[in-house]
């Protein structure tokens, strides 16, 4: 397929608070490749911005790589998309770019003996649904309330011994409390705890809303984890 052009728009901003314009990993996140020839971008990355971030991808227009998927973070680059899944990312990077619109996600950095950029993204535009806080990490056990059971077990249904589903949540803080509510049904609480997003998230007026994960397993208490960067 040959593509037009892209238009040169200018770098985003390496800040996670705000929206991204692909649709999130939906708890997944995949590998960027080729981080260890960008080491030295990606702990200047770290030192400034953090673990959590805002990556955009590019399309690398000439040369021998032209067609080629960058991963870069304020500008610096920091690995590709691999070979083999590279399509469909320019797809949606070429349909974005027509609309004046850079191709952005979250990324979390991991820097140690090794280093790596983990992208929560899908070559697909962002649904509207996505929770403004990303889904990355292993998530944060619920501590349910008596009538949070009670409303998961009856949106469950009895048939079923062993389901996984997940659903948006909105989170408050009540006090030094946050308390998770999902379809206007009170939910439960996060443990004790200072939770650096969502405070980050709370003053600056963004959506208050994340994904939860319902677990339900024969022989197993009932358990709800939350889509919350513990980083």
């Amino acid at each position: 397929m040959v593509y037009p052009p892209l238009f040169e728009l200018p770098w985003v901003s390496a800040s996670w608070i705000g929206f991204p314009t692909l649709k999130d990993g939906n708890g997944a996140v995949s590998k960027t490749t080729g981080v260890a020839h960008y080491r030295d971008s990606i702990e200047a990355a770290y030192r400034q911005f953090g673990p959590l971030v805002m990556a955009e991808m590019r399309v690398e227009q000439t040369g021998p790589f032209a067609g080629a998927v960058r991963v870069h973070i304020a500008g610096l680059q920091v690995g590709a998309i691999a070979h083999g899944h590279a399509e469909p990312y320019r797809e949606i990077i070429h349909g974005l770019n027509r609309e004046r619109k850079p191709a952005t996600c979250h990324a979390e950095i991991e820097l140690g003996e090794y280093v790596d950029v983990w992208l929560s993204a899908k070559p697909k535009a962002r649904d509207p649904n996505d929770p403004f806080i990303p889904d990355v990490g292993p998530g944060i056990p619920v501590e349910l309330s008596e009538q949070g059971h009670a409303y998961l077990q009856d949106r469950l249904g009895t048939r079923a011994k062993n389901k996984r589903i997940k659903r948006l949540a909105e989170v408050e803080r009540r006090g030094q409390t946050w308390h998770l509510t999902v379809e206007d049904q009170s939910l439960g609480t996060l443990p004790s705890a200072h939770y650096q997003r969502l405070e980050q998230a709370h003053r600056a007026g963004s959506p208050m809303n994340c994904r939860v994960g319902i677990v339900r397993q024969e022989g197993r208490p009932l358990r709800v984890s939350a889509g919350i960067p513990l980083r």
